[in-house]
């Protein structure tokens, strides 16, 4: 939807609105959309919209069955029916009031029929502010309005409450502070120091998610800032204590390469993190050959970039941009410097000049340990030397081989 006027955005849910009004119920817009809106940004017109309601589930479902293509209830316990109408998926919540246990995030849902009571529950002011449906009203009752236009990140109720009952809006406030600039209130910042032992409730998971979205922003460095200057680091990330920053803003918003830049050398340690984290495995294999490859970088001659292209394997573009974002000694003209060895070279991936199986047919050698160590004899000529020639490749290892 590029039309961002209010019209078009109430247009998106207007079906809805009308349902609930029929029925004699209220409906509300909440969500990053009512927020996105008045920022100007345009709604996405695959975006998933959050609606709150005065209806309990089982209306919830009532009034939308009528209208949907799916419905969904596995969130039915909790106040939230999801559904798809013209392809557009909903959540519609009751408005809730919740009350948190100190040993949990989880909070134990009551339903209310106030949506004031269901906004004072959200992470930030600028998150807590609805549309009704379908006349378009803005509900602020935390001047949320008012904090978008001063860029300031406060919560509704006190930063203390709102963070014991939901560590993780600690991180999250750090994500905002990335993605949208805007600059934490200096309450935020206290209770959040004082607080950040409450983060040993929350699962790795979830902050490995809030982690991936700051990361993912164009500039992360106020958010990693705020995550250093309130000790938040230090609970989660040590390693950002050292780190670069400049050289993670520059690497781009790929989150696993700025993680890459973050954790530095050793290469182990780095992984026993994202392990930590929760990372997947593939996000793992990618900083090991990254990390790797810069490691054989060790200059501009042909031996080291095959080397570095060897160990970077199909992340080799990540590695780069990762040597260039670094300002790592030899990253200069180094995409350009890789092609023309490969165009010298030929694009064998710098293999050894004959297999395993090879060898025993032209050797005579019968399977077993030293064919593999032939080989990688052969893989490391090849990386020294360059390409040889299939008949200089029997002679150099039949060499190798009298002399083991």
């Amino acid at each position: 939807m590029t039309d961002t006027s209010l019209a078009a955005l109430l247009a998106v849910a207007e079906p809805v609105g009308h349902a609930f009004r029929d029925a004699g119920y209220r409906a509300y817009l909440v969500g990053g959309i009512v927020r996105d809106h008045l920022l100007g940004r345009s709604i996405d017109d695959a975006a998933d919209l959050d609606l709150t309601t005065d209806a309990t589930p089982a209306v919830i479902k009532a009034v939308v069955e009528p209208l949907a293509d799916a419905v969904w209830t596995q969130g039915e316990r909790f106040g939230t029916i999801g559904c798809r109408i013209d392809g557009r998926l909903y959540e519609v919540t009751t408005h809730r009031a919740e009350r948190y246990d100190a040993s949990s995030r989880k909070p134990e849902v009551d339903f209310s029929d106030d949506v004031e009571d269901d906004l004072s529950r959200r992470d930030f002011t600028i998150n807590a502010m609805a549309r009704s449906l379908p006349d378009g009203d803005l509900v602020d009752p935390f001047d949320g309005r008012g904090d978008l236009d001063r860029r300031r990140l406060m919560t509704p109720l006190d930063p203390e409450l709102s963070f014991t009952d939901d560590p993780l809006r600690m991180l999250r406030a750090a994500r905002f502070a990335a993605s949208y600039g805007f600059v934490p209130d200096p309450q935020v910042v206290v209770a959040i120091r004082r607080l950040v032992g409450r983060l040993d409730i929350v699962s790795a998971e979830r902050i490995r998610g809030e982690l991936v979205r700051l990361l993912g922003a164009t500039d992360p460095t106020p958010g990693l800032e705020l995550l250093l200057g309130t000790g938040l680091a230090e609970h989660f990330l040590p390693e950002l204590g050292t780190a670069d920053l400049v050289a993670v803003h520059a690497v781009g918003p790929d989150p696993v390469m700025r993680m890459a830049v973050i954790l530095g050398d050793p290469v182990e340690s780095g992984l026993a993190r994202l392990r930590a984290l929760r990372f997947a495995n593939d996000d793992l294999a990618t900083v090991r050959r990254v990390r790797r490859g810069l490691h054989q970088l060790t200059g501009t001659e042909d031996e080291s970039l095959r080397r570095f292209v060897v160990a970077t394997g199909p992340d080799l573009d990540r590695a780069i941009h990762l040597a260039v974002a670094t300002a790592h000694p030899a990253a200069g003209n180094l995409g350009a410097r890789i092609s023309e060895l490969v165009e010298r070279e030929g694009d064998d991936g710098f293999a050894p000049a004959l297999s395993g199986g090879e060898l025993i047919a032209e050797l005579g050698l019968e399977p077993g340990p030293v064919v593999g160590e032939a080989v990688n004899w052969l893989g490391e000529e090849r990386l020294r030397r360059g390409p040889l020639p299939r008949d200089v490749a029997l002679e150099a290892v039949r060499g190798w081989l009298a002399q083991r």
